[in-house]
């Protein structure tokens, strides 16, 4: 690829929200993400922040607006560029997640550009899936999972002038991952992952 010369991104982030609980089902969150390289008078970003998490059924959470993402998705770096934390770390759109014991989902969309008709510029959106299926979770601490995860963006739209051709991308993996919690040790987990 192309060469990126060098830069420092020493800074902060910072994310002052208010939380609505409404009941054991539903969280609204409502707050401004605001992001402030060092050296710089002004904050280089401000953002807002607003989501609506609901608790739809046991195990299945929705979240729409401002999602619980980057890191959070647990995607392999490969695919994840792990600098998107530091470079947009919000993400927005619709978010489901599936928790228990046997399996865990993670699939969203976060739509990063909308456009309207005639516009010069792409739509550009991201949709992705992080799953693991534990084959096998016992008492002596051992766990065998099996990870899928699938990263696709999309830039281009059919409304909009932009010149440039659509263009649509993805990211695969699949594979198995081995833990072992060991007794009474310092060590929390040993953990072996082939992809």
């Amino acid at each position: 690829g192309d060469y990126t010369e060098g830069y420092t991104m020493l800074g902060h982030d910072l994310a002052p929200s208010f939380l609505y609980y409404a009941g054991n089902r539903v969280r609204l969150q409502v707050g401004a993400h605001l992001k402030k390289y060092s050296g710089e008078q002004d904050f280089s970003e401000i953002k807002p922040i607003i989501s609506l998490h609901s608790r739809l059924a046991p195990h299945l959470d929705m979240i729409i607006g401002t999602l619980r993402g980057t890191v959070h998705h647990g995607i392999l770096e490969p695919i994840l560029d792990p600098e998107k934390l530091y470079a947009s770390p919000l993400e927005n759109g619709l978010q489901f997640i599936y928790n228990s014991r046997q399996w865990h989902a993670d699939t969203w969309i976060n739509w990063e550009q909308f456009i309207r008709h005639g516009d010069n510029k792409p739509e550009k959106f991201t949709f992705g899936l992080s799953s693991t299926y534990h084959l096998l979770r016992d008492s002596a601490h051992w766990q065998i999972s099996i990870p899928v995860q699938l990263l696709a963006a999309h830039t281009g739209g059919q409304i909009s002038n932009f010149d440039e051709p659509m263009q649509s991308l993805a990211n695969a993996a699949i594979g198995f991952e081995f833990s072992r919690k060991p007794v009474a040790s310092r060590i929390d987990e040993i953990k072996w992952t082939v992809s």
